[in-house]
C-alpha cells in the first residue's frame, strides 16, 4: 500500500505538481529593489543572501532584474526527491580519495532520485520561461552540491544557468593549487556561463577541466565598482600614497 501511494504521489508531482510549483513561485517571487521588471533579462536568483553586495550593484547599474527565490522554498523543492534517506545513501558513496563528480554515483536509489529531481526542476523552469516570468537562473557559485539538479534541469529546459562566482580574486601563485582543488572536489559545470573576478580564477577553472574557456567570462568584482567610481570621480592628487584598510 505504501509503495502504491508513493508511486501515485510521484506520478502526481511529475504530471501536475510542477505546474502548481511554477504558479506558486510565480506569485511568490518579487523583483529585487524594484516594483517591476525594467525591460532587461529576468533572472531567478538562488542563494541571494550569499552575494547580496555583488547583486545589488548589478541590479542598480544594469537592466537586469533579479527575482530572489525564497531559501525555504528552495530547500523544499530540492527535498521533493532528494530526501534525507537519499542523501544518507549518497554519502555512503563519497570517497575522499577520489573526485566525486555529481549525484550520479552508482546507487540506483540516488541516481533515480537525482533524475526525478532534474526532470521536476526542468518542468518548473520550463513553465516559468513559457509564461515569461524568467529568462535565466543564477547562483553565486558554479559548484554548489544543491545546485546540480538546477544546472541539469535548466539545461533540459533551455534556460541559461549563469554562475556569478563570488570570492575569487585569485593571485597567480594560487592558480596551480586551486586548479587541483577544483579538479578534485568540484562538479562539472552544466550551466551556460561562469562570471569570475579575474583571469587567474578563469585559469583555475579551465585548467581543472570542469568548464571550457568559452564558458568562463571575466567581469571583475561588481561590489568594488562603487569604490573605483568614488576614486575616479574624486579629485585626489595622484602622487599621494593611499592605504586600503580592510575591516573584518
Amino acid at each position: 500500500m505504501n509503495i502504491f501511494f508513493s508511486d501515485c504521489l510521484g506520478f502526481f508531482i511529475i504530471e501536475f505538481g510542477y505546474k502548481i510549483l511554477a504558479i506558486y513561485i510565480r506569485f511568490l517571487i518579487k523583483p529585487l529593489g524594484a516594483t517591476k521588471s525594467r525591460g532587461g533579462p529576468k533572472l531567478l536568483l538562488l542563494h541571494h543572501g550569499r552575494f547580496k553586495d555583488d547583486v545589488r550593484v548589478i541590479n542598480e547599474k544594469t537592466s537586469l532584474t533579479f527575482y530572489p527565490l525564497d531559501m525555504y522554498l528552495f530547500r523544499y523543492i530540492n527535498s521533493i526527491y532528494l530526501t534525507n534517506s537519499v542523501i544518507i545513501e549518497f554519502h555512503k558513496y563519497i570517497d575522499n580519495e577520489k573526485s566525486l563528480k555529481n549525484y550520479i554515483c552508482g546507487s540506483k536509489i540516488v541516481d533515480e532520485a537525482f533524475w526525478n529531481q532534474v526532470n521536476l526542476i526542468a518542468k518548473v523552469l520550463g513553465q516559468l520561461k513559457k509564461k515569461k516570468i524568467i529568462n535565466a537562473i543564477t547562483s553565486p557559485n558554479f559548484s554548489y552540491l544543491y545546485d546540480q539538479t538546477w544546472q541539469y534541469g535548466a539545461n533540459l529546459a533551455n534556460v541559461p544557468f549563469v554562475a556569478l562566482h563570488k570570492e575569487c580574486n585569485r593571485d597567480k601563485k594560487e592558480i596551480q593549487r586551486f586548479s587541483e582543488i577544483y579538479k578534485k572536489y568540484s562538479y562539472p559545470f552544466k550551466g551556460k556561463y561562469i562570471s569570475v573576478y579575474n583571469e587567474n580564477e578563469k585559469k583555475c577553472i579551465v585548467n581543472s577541466g570542469i568548464a571550457s574557456s568559452e564558458q568562463v567570462v571575466v567581469n571583475g568584482c561588481p561590489r568594488q565598482d562603487d569604490s573605483f567610481d568614488y576614486f575616479n570621480n574624486s579629485k585626489f592628487p595622484r602622487h599621494n600614497n593611499y592605504v586600503t584598510f580592510f575591516f573584518i
